[in-house]
């Protein structure tokens, strides 16, 4: 069973399946990236924050029924891209 950020998929070969699929590559990615400094790190580390952000709140505010569903993810989403934000400059003076 996949899940991320309220979607879940138990048939990888959907289109949901797909997309977390591809979600966990990014992060992969990301975490690569920041874990080895590559000078691209920060950014993909940073899109695949802000698409996390997106994604989880289309799922808080995209639910069929009426209730709302405030999900932990979208503050621990918002802190790793203030950190982000604030480490960038840091980042690229290191690189230079």
């Amino acid at each position: 069973m996949l899940n991320l950020y309220g979607l879940s998929s138990t048939v990888p070969l959907s289109l949901v399946g797909l997309s977390l699929i591809a979600l966990y590559m990014l992060k992969g990615l990301a975490a690569y990236g920041l874990w080895a400094e590559k000078d691209w790190g920060i950014t993909v580390a940073f899109i695949d924050g802000m698409i996390g952000v997106v994604v989880c709140m289309a799922n808080i505010f995209g639910t069929a029924d009426a209730r709302f569903y405030f999900r932990l993810d979208i503050v621990i989403l918002v802190v790793y891209l203030i950190k982000l934000y604030r480490l960038r400059e840091q980042w690229k003076m290191s690189k230079k």
